[in-house]
């Protein structure tokens, strides 16, 4: 199919090509997070929160490498 026919394609066409093109590569999805109940903060004070967290790759590429997740507090 040409780019130029993708107006004219059947629709259960174009949602079997956009249905392959959200699965490919990877697609990490965030199936658990466990976070404390209580929370203390202390005024002046570093803290830490542990946060245990479980993803799955729901895309077509295997994920060969580990990856860091960097989380930022957000205002």
């Amino acid at each position: 199919m040409s780019p130029t026919g993708w107006e004219s394609a059947p629709a259960d066409v174009k949602a079997l090509f956009e249905d392959a093109a959200r699965r490919v590569g990877y697609r990490f999805v965030l199936t658990q997070i466990r976070v404390p109940e209580q929370i203390n903060l202390r005024s002046g004070t570093c803290s830490r929160l542990l946060l245990e967290h479980t993803w799955k790759n729901t895309g077509v590429a295997p994920c060969h490498d580990s990856f860091t997740l960097d989380l930022q507090e957000a205002p």
